[in-house]
């Protein structure tokens, strides 16, 4: 609707100022704060219910015709009035009202005082609003645990989403949106907070959410951070080598022949092979992870064996 739409633009210009003052471009990031606000006061002043204290999914007067007839994507606004979760969802993970606010408007939709339910893929919002907010010992695992169901299903993908659009819809386990729960729950469990850009510092308040147990571990450009919690006990954070990251162009020219068209009499030489690094992160020579070298040299003579005898 039109509340999720001015939402999502309201928060695109929030990190969009954010970037340009890191690049010390002053003259855009202005612009963009001040666009942000004026999308900040309208959006409060036409969008938001204050007799409900809740925001609603759009405007219901009517579009002008001529709107509509010149841009054939554009609908006509409905008559009723709705309010949905969404909205209400985006308006706390975005931080278009105060804290106090956002964090009433995330108390009804975790109530269900705001009608609607949310697939796997906006939870991710609401995740990232409880985040915000600091509310995540009071409902990170309850969200979560709407995957409970859906793993017992099928354990080898992540779930399309929680509510089939007709009775006879069957859901696939093949989409990534459905994985936010593999981001949302080490980050807070851990309490990241990214310092600098790049993760070049970050900070971390490691909170069991109420488990008795956990450990969590994500990944940075200079190496795996690992957090072990216990109840009771302090969390022992380890850090685990470093990463290289490169991108580039990579090319190789090969040339392959068969003699009497046997594979076993194959020529296949390499005739050009050149890398062009663009962009490199980390460290080449770090350590990142730790092997069984003996193991690894026994798998390797045993290959070599065997390609011997054949």
């Amino acid at each position: 609707g039109q509340t999720c739409l001015n939402m999502f633009y309201f928060g695109a210009l929030k990190y969009a100022e954010k970037i340009f003052l890191e690049l010390c471009d002053n003259k855009e990031a202005a612009v963009c704060a001040e666009k942000r606000g004026n999308i900040k006061t309208a959006v409060n002043e036409i969008l938001f219910d204050s007799e409900k204290g809740i925001y609603f999914m759009g405007l219901n007067t009517p579009t002008k015709e001529e709107l509509v007839a010149d841009w054939k994507w554009m609908p006509q606004n409905t008559d009723k009035r709705y309010y949905l979760k969404h909205a209400n969802v985006l308006a706390a993970y975005v931080g278009i009202c105060d804290d106090a606010l956002a964090k009433e408007l995330i108390r009804k939709v975790m109530d269900d005082e705001i009608e609607g339910d949310c697939q796997p893929y906006f939870l991710h919002y609401l995740l990232e609003a409880v985040y915000r907010l600091d509310l995540c010992n009071k409902y990170t695992l309850k969200i979560i645990n709407r995957w409970k169901e859906p793993v017992r299903e099928c354990s080898k993908g992540l779930v399309e989403g929680f509510l089939p659009p007709e009775p006879t819809y069957s859901f696939d386990h093949s989409h990534a949106w459905g994985g936010t729960p593999l981001y949302s729950l080490p980050k807070a469990l851990t309490g990241l907070e990214i310092i600098e850009p790049g993760m070049k510092e970050i900070a971390l308040s490691p909170s069991l959410l109420g488990l008795n147990n956990a450990t969590a571990e994500f990944i940075t450009p200079y190496g795996k951070v690992i957090c072990k919690m216990k109840a009771g006990e302090e969390p022992e954070i380890q850090k685990a080598g470093a990463m290289f990251f490169e991108i580039g162009i990579y090319l190789e020219v090969k040339f392959k022949a068969h003699l009497f068209n046997i594979d076993k009499l194959t020529y296949n030489p390499t005739l050009y092979e050149n890398l062009w690094p663009i962009y490199s992160v980390g460290h080449q020579e770090n350590v990142f992870e730790f092997e069984d070298c003996d193991k690894k040299k026994e798998e390797a003579l045993k290959e070599l064996e065997d390609l011997l005898n054949d």
